[in-house]
């Protein structure tokens, strides 16, 4: 998904100062090393919030190259670049067949009803 919005310049530049030109989730400073790779020098890039809403002001976190990358587009984050919920759940394809299966059992267990009634679908050919 290739984004065309952005801010305005004067808003980011405020934005960046309000985190002293850090990244939101890793804390690494614009311009010198970065704290997760060394050998890079972190830039600062418009990370969304909410995937989900348009890039704003109260949409945008300062995230460098290397955690604005990987979570672009499947989590939410709150104002200290912390995930809060999952946008895209096809991010668990990501992971390994043991943890897709644990997930697979997680939402079985608290949601039986619909388990139930999906499978059924997908056995009808509805899915």
């Amino acid at each position: 998904l290739k984004r065309t919005e952005k801010l305005n310049a004067n808003s980011w530049e405020e934005l960046k100062k309000i985190y002293n030109n850090r990244c939101a989730t890793c804390g690494s400073e614009e311009g010198k090393s970065n704290l997760l790779y060394p050998a890079s020098i972190t830039l600062l890039q418009q990370g969304h919030k909410d995937p989900s809403l348009p890039l704003t002001l109260n949409n945008t976190i300062p995230q460098c190259q290397f955690c604005n990358r990987p979570s672009r587009n499947y989590f939410i984050f709150d104002n200290k670049g912390r995930v809060e919920k999952i946008y895209d759940p096809k991010f668990v394809l990501k992971s390994d067949k043991e943890i897709q299966l644990e997930m697979l059992k997680i939402l079985i267990e608290k949601h039986p009803d619909e388990a139930k009634q999906i499978i059924k679908d997908i056995n009808e050919g509805k899915i």
